[in-house]
C-alpha cells in the first residue's frame, strides 16, 4: 500500500540511509491508502489514534526526513501510548492529516486509521469496504448493493477471484440480459441484469481493498459500463414490440421516437458529465446538494432499469421505454439549467467548487 500511495521502496529501519527521508509504520497498523499517501505529502509528523483498550492516543506512522528521526519516531511508534512523546514532531490524527473529502470516490469521508487487535476485525472490514464506496452514485448502489457487496467480495478475496475475473462475470451476464430483453424474457433476464450491475459494483471495491487495481482494469469496466446501457435499452424495445403483437396491440410510431431520444439521451448525458467536469474542473453531481442527491436518481442505467423493471412487473413492458424517455428528457432539462448556472457563476467570476469540500 505504501507503494501505491508513492513510497519508492520498503526495508527496515536498519537499511535505512542517514539522510534518507522515510514513512515508519507499525506493523499491525490498518491504514488507508488516501491517509498515507497525504502523510507521504509532509514531514515530521505523526499519526495519532485513540486506543479503544487503554483508552490512551498512541502513534501508528510517522513522517520523518532522515535516519536519526526515524529512530526516535520507531521508539514512539513501539510504545502503546504518547506518555513519552518527543518534542520535533507535530502529532496529528487521521482527520488532521488526510482531510474529510475524498475526491476520487467524491464523498465527505474521515480516513481510517486503527490498530489490529485494538478494533474489532468485523468493524476493520466495514471501514476497508467503506473506504471503496463512492459517495455520488444511483439509489441501487448506494442503498440496496453495500451490505451484500461487502459479503461478496469478502468472499471473491478469500476464494482468490480477480477484479478482472469478475468484471468478465458482469461482461456475460450483461450479454445474457441483452438477449433475454431481446426475446422479451423479462422473468429471467431482469434478474440477470440486475445481477450484472451487482457484480460492477463488486468488481471496483474488489480491487480497492485488495489494492489490485489497475489501468486495464479500469478500462475494461468502465468501457463495459459506457458501452452496453444503449444496447439494452434498444433490446427492451425489441423485446417489448415482439411482446405488443403477441397480445394483439398495435406498437405505436412514437415508440421509435422514444428510444431514439433514450439513446442520443444518453450520450448527451455523458457529454455534459464530461464538459462540466472539463470547465470547471469538478464532476457536476457534486458540485451542490441538490446535484449530489439527483445523481441518486438520474437517467442513468440503474434508475432506467428500475423504470422498466416496474413496467414489465405491471405487464405493459413497451410503456417502460415511454416513462424512461420521459425521464430522460426531464434529466437532460435539469443538467442544462446546473450547467447554465454554473456557466453563469463562472462569469461572474465566482468558483464552482463541490460543496464537499466544505462540509
Amino acid at each position: 500500500m505504501a507503494l501505491r500511495a508513492g513510497a519508492n521502496t520498503v526495508k527496515t529501519l536498519e537499511k535505512l540511509g542517514p539522510e534518507e527521508p522515510a514513512l515508519i509504520l507499525r506493523a499491525d497498523a490498518v491504514i488507508e491508502e488516501r491517509l498515507l499517501r497525504a502523510l507521504l505529502a509532509k514531514t515530521g509528523v505523526i499519526l495519532t489514534v485513540l486506543s479503544r483498550q487503554t483508552g490512551k492516543t498512541m502513534a501508528l506512522a510517522a513522517r520523518v526526513n532522515d535516519k536519526t528521526a526515524a529512530e526516535a519516531a520507531a521508539n514512539i511508534l513501539q510504545a502503546n501510548s504518547l506518555d513519552n512523546s518527543l518534542d520535533g514532531f507535530l502529532y496529528a490524527d487521521a482527520e488532521a492529516i488526510g482531510g474529510a473529502y475524498d475526491p476520487i470516490l467524491r464523498k465527505q469521508a474521515i480516513p481510517f486509521a486503527a490498530r489490529l487487535g485494538d478494533t474489532p476485525k468485523t468493524e476493520l472490514e466495514k471501514l476497508t469496504f467503506g473506504a471503496s464506496y463512492k459517495g455520488a452514485t444511483d439509489f441501487v448502489t448506494k442503498y440496496a448493493w453495500p451490505t451484500p457487496a461487502r459479503f461478496v467480495t469478502r468472499w471473491c478475496a478469500a476464494a482468490g477471484f480477480t477484479p478482472n475475473q469478475v468484471t468478465t462475470l458482469s461482461l456475460i451476464l450483461m450479454f445474457l440480459a441483452l438477449v433475454g430483453f431481446w426475446q422479451g424474457q423479462w422473468l429471467w433476464a431482469v434478474p440477470i441484469a440486475w445481477a450484472m450491475t451487482f457484480l460492477d459494483t463488486v468488481d471496483g471495491k474488489l480491487a480497492r481493498v485488495t489494492m489490485t487495481s489497475s489501468k486495464w482494469g479500469e478500462v475494461y469496466d468502465h468501457g463495459i459500463d459506457l458501452i452496453h446501457p444503449p444496447f439494452w435499452w434498444w433490446a427492451w424495445y425489441v423485446g417489448a414490440y415482439s411482446a405488443a403483437e403477441a397480445r394483439g396491440q398495435e406498437f405505436l410510431n412514437g415508440y421509435d421516437l422514444a428510444l431514439l431520444v433514450i439513446i442520443v439521451g444518453y450520450v448527451i448525458q455523458r457529454i455534459y458529465e464530461g464538459t462540466f467536469l472539463w470547465i470547471f474542473k469538478i464532476e457536476g453531481h457534486i458540485w451542490r446538494p441538490f446535484d449530489f442527491w439527483f445523481r441518486t436518481i438520474t437517467a442513468r442505467r440503474n434508475p432506467n432499469l428500475f423504470i422498466l423493471m416496474i413496467s414489465a412487473l405491471v405487464g405493459s413492458p413497451e410503456m417502460g421505454i415511454i416513462a424512461v424517455c420521459i425521464w430522460v428528457l426531464a434529466s437532460l432539462g435539469i443538467h442544462f439549467i446546473r450547467i447554465s448556472h454554473a456557466g453563469i457563476l463562472k462569469l461572474r467570476g465566482r468558483p464552482v467548487t463541490s460543496f464537499l469540500k466544505g462540509r
